[in-house]
């Protein structure tokens, strides 16, 4: 997903599905969909809580599109991304598309993401906390939800701001570590 570029073909399953296995996306993929799906909005100066709420849910419910369509609607795919119609012009699109970029190649700016901050971590955790009281998810699933909702709202700030990326990796990374069956004090999650 960190990627400058993807070419995609219409039939396309993408998804973060880690959490499936009890574990979060720790290779950049929260920091991208944060990027994509919530840094828009708050720079807009709207309210984030509905896009955050929508990315924890893709990433903790392990959605995966069913076309490229509908993972550039999900945030897997940016608008600037091509889709291919036909599989057997991918790899040609592809390489077209990366020697057309090797021309004026200039690495993108990592700019900065949204960090929703405590607020919404508090909030992130209500909707857990009655998941795992009504039996919907585990207790295991709850602690690796509260894990993926501290990174999500970017760890221990207390007001909502713009965070470098390396802030969310570096959450996402701790959270990795610290989902090992039973650690369910690890941490501030």
């Amino acid at each position: 997903m960190s990627a400058h570029a993807v070419v995609a073909h219409a039939e396309l399953y993408a998804g973060l599905v880690e959490f499936g296995v009890g574990i979060i996306p720790a290779g950049g993929g929260c920091k991208e969909l944060l990027r994509r799906v919530v840094s828009p909005v708050a720079d807009r100066g709207a309210n984030v809580l509905e896009p955050l709420q929508s990315v924890f849910t893709t990433i903790a419910t392990a959605k995966v599109s069913e076309s490229a369509k509908q993972a550039r609607e999900l945030g897997f795919l940016r608008k600037t991304d091509k889709i291919v119609m036909n599989k057997a012009h991918l790899i040609g699109e592809a390489k077209q598309y990366a020697l057309g970029m090797a021309k004026t190649f200039q690495p993108k700016d990592v700019g900065m993401i949204w960090a929703a901050g405590r607020d919404a971590y508090a909030a992130l955790n209500l909707g857990i906390a009655g998941f795992v009281e009504s039996g919907v998810a585990t207790e295991y699933d709850g602690f690796i939800a509260r894990k993926l909702a501290y990174v999500l709202t970017g760890g221990a700030i207390s007001q909502p701001g713009w965070v470098h990326p390396q802030v969310i990796l570096d959450l996402e990374r701790k959270a990795m570590m610290e989902a090992d069956y039973g650690a369910e004090d690890a941490g501030n999650a």
